[in-house]
């Protein structure tokens, strides 16, 4: 069949008028689109033939032309954006001020410790007391009105004596000129407010320091272990350290350090504690307190001491119960043996106020008659050190150090106010028995 005629183009939609230009410029009337052209009438299909042959398909009219699209309004001009301001100039760096000066300790003047303490019973009738201060003091101020010591009667009399005072410890002590009264309180006082002991900075003590004691019956009494320090084998300053397969058979602890060294806990090592371990804890704080307590009391024993330097070894044996001083070191090179007489409560107290105790190599410490370990102080002003195999007996109380060689075996505590104690390899220490 013929094809069919092409339909007619519409005609071009009208072009809308342009926006006028803004601030924002308002967008142009959108044109109106054109109208569609009309589509072409079919062809008329051709005359069949008897077997003629298909007619061509008609061609498909052409689809009219879309109308044109108004033009889009023109956007309004932008307005200019404003210059950025100039980066200002950067300032000087200022000069660093002067370091200033170190300021003056100016704390408070309060008491640390005091011996003996608040109501202790049985007390030596050759005790000294002692505080121990935490400043440094004005030493004129320490005088017989600002520490005394009274004793019992109606109008609490004056006891006469001498005081000294230890500027390496802050510590001041009042010595009796004669033994005191046995079974019998007594009560120690230390002036404060403007008219009492002042330090170096002129600060005094808030209030009077008042508290008392009662003698006992013995000359020579035990030096005063706490119930927290009792439970002590071995306590230090700065560290306990342990090399090799050692033992110790009570508490352990150290202040204000913190290291404990060789043992299963906290750190993995072969050294074994059959008790509880304190670490700056509030228990061993407590201790070390009690301890200096101690270390007073045993320094501050006078009355009634026996002249003993040297090799105790060598001294006619056995020592019996008393107080021995040193001016220099003690030693125990052989055999030591200390005779109760069958006295279960027989003290001994061994005094080296500014020196050393040593052992030779397998010395022993023999006690007969009822001696007992507990009862045994050994008072060393700085180091102690027990030899390689050593039997030894007795409470040690170091201001320095304490080293336990190998094997050595120490029945009694190694007890250390300021640095470390150290035990090699097969050392052991037992707390005694009470």
């Amino acid at each position: 069949g013929s094809a069919g005629t092409a339909g007619a183009t519409g005609s071009t939609g009208l072009t809308g008028s342009a926006g006028t230009a803004g601030a924002t410029g308002a967008t142009g009337a959108t044109g109106l689109s054109g109208s569609t052209g009309l589509t072409g009438a079919t062809g008329s299909a051709g005359t069949a033939g008897t077997t003629g042959l298909t007619g061509a398909t008609g061609s498909t009219g052409t689809n009219g032309t879309n109308g044109t699209n108004g033009s889009i309004g023109l956007t309004g001009a932008t307005g200019s954006t404003g210059a950025t301001g100039a980066t200002g100039l950067t300032g000087s760096t200022g000069l660093t001020g002067a370091t200033g000066s170190a300021g003056t300790n100016n704390a408070p003047l309060l008491i640390n410790s005091i011996a003996p303490l608040d109501l202790e019973t049985g007390v030596s009738i050759s005790r000294a007391v002692s505080v121990i201060f935490n400043n440094a003091m004005n030493i004129p101020t320490i005088d017989s009105n600002s520490f005394k010591l009274t004793g019992p009667g109606p109008v609490f009399p004056v006891i006469a004596g001498s005081l000294s005072y230890d500027s390496l410890l802050n510590r001041s002590t009042f010595k009796p000129s004669v033994n005191l009264t046995a079974s019998t309180t007594y009560i120690a006082t230390i002036l404060g407010g403007a008219t009492g002991v002042k330090d170096t900075n002129g600060n005094a003590l808030a209030a009077n320091k008042v508290w008392s004691f009662t003698t006992g019956t013995n000359l020579i009494r035990p030096i005063f272990f706490s119930s927290v320090l009792s439970n002590f084998a071995v306590i230090a300053g700065s560290t306990v350290t342990s090399t090799g397969f050692t033992l110790i058979n009570g508490d352990l602890g150290v202040s204000p350090g913190t290291a404990i060294v060789g043992f299963a806990i906290p750190n993995p090592g072969p050294g074994t504690i059959n008790g509880t371990q304190h670490s700056n804890d509030a228990t061993v704080v407590q201790a070390k307190i009690d301890l200096l307590s101690a270390f007073n009391d045993a320094v501050s024993r006078s009355t009634g001491s026996i002249s003993m330097s040297g090799d105790l070894s060598i001294q006619p044996q056995p020592i019996l119960p008393g107080l021995y001083t040193s001016g220099s070191s003690m030693a125990i090179s052989g055999t030591l043996t200390l005779d109760a007489k069958g006295d279960p409560n027989a003290v001994w107290i061994f005094q080296m106020p500014s020196s050393t105790l040593t052992t030779g190599v397998a010395s022993k410490v023999i006690l007969i008659n009822g001696a007992k370990a507990n009862n045994i102080f050994w008072q060393v002003g700085s180091s102690a050190t027990i030899d390689t195999d050593s039997i030894f007996k007795g409470n040690i109380i170091a201001a320095t150090s304490i080293t336990i060689n190998v094997g050595a075996q120490v029945e009694g505590r190694a007890l250390c106010t300021n640095g470390a104690v150290t035990l090699l390899d097969g050392a052991n220490v037992s707390k005694p028995t009470p």
